[in-house]
Parts: structure tokens; C-alpha cells; sequence
């Protein structure tokens, strides 16, 4: 019972948030399809944004709920690169992310790492 009850509210949030989850995952496919365009992104994170670029954008396994999470969580976390991404590139105009839509997943990556973070006590330590 607890377990579906879980997964009832975890399929919730990110329903909330189908549409720009799809963008985002299919920007960082973009992205991440062309090493050319990878290795411009982080030079753009380092150079421009001075973000650390050992974090990379993750992919996720759209049936797995905490690799979504991560994804979402490494999308914030390069959200302005992305953004000007976005303004730059005409292909990949049509993966931008706007700033309400952008709000929803930090307020869905909320909703997410409680259970993310509960998971890993319980499965890791």
C-alpha cells in the first residue's frame, strides 16, 4: 500500500510537468548528440557562466522517477547556460524552457528529492 501510494504521488508531481520535462530531455539529447555542440556547451558553462563543468548533463531513464529527478536537478543547476543556449541556436529553439516553466521544475525537484533523498538512506547506507 505504501509503495503505491508512493509511486501514485511521485507519478503526480512529475505529470504536473510533462511537457517541459520532454524539452528538457530532449534539449540535453541535442545537446549531447554532437560533440561539437558538447563541447561548446561546457566551454560556454566554464568560460562564460564559471560553472563547474565536472557536473554534466544527465539523460534520464524516463521510466525511472529518480534518474528524471537527477536530470531535472543537473537542468537547474545549468539552467542559464541552457537559457542562452537557447537564444543562440535556432535548433534548438524549439527545446528552450521558459521562466514559468522553469519555476515548475524547481518546484517539482522539490517535490522529488524528498523522496530521493529518503530513498537513498534507506537503500544505500
Amino acid at each position: 500500500m505504501v509503495y503505491s501510494l508512493k509511486n501514485y504521488f511521485l507519478k503526480a508531481g512529475l505529470e504536473l510537468a510533462d511537457d517541459v520535462v520532454d524539452k528538457i530531455r530532449n534539449g540535453i539529447k541535442y545537446i549531447k548528440k554532437s560533440g561539437i555542440r558538447r563541447k561548446r556547451f561546457y566551454d560556454i558553462a566554464a568560460k562564460s557562466f564559471h560553472l563547474n563543468v565536472i557536473k554534466k548533463l544527465h539523460q534520464d531513464v524516463c521510466v525511472r522517477w529518480n534518474s528524471t529527478y537527477l536530470m531535472l536537478e543537473y537542468a537547474l543547476y545549468f539552467k542559464d547556460v541552457l537559457d542562452y543556449w537557447g537564444q543562440r541556436d535556432k535548433d534548438y529553439q524549439i527545446f528552450a524552457v521558459s521562466d514559468e516553466e522553469w519555476s515548475n521544475v524547481a518546484i517539482v525537484c522539490k517535490f522529488l528529492k524528498v523522496f530521493y533523498d529518503v530513498i537513498c538512506v534507506f537503500f544505500w547506507f
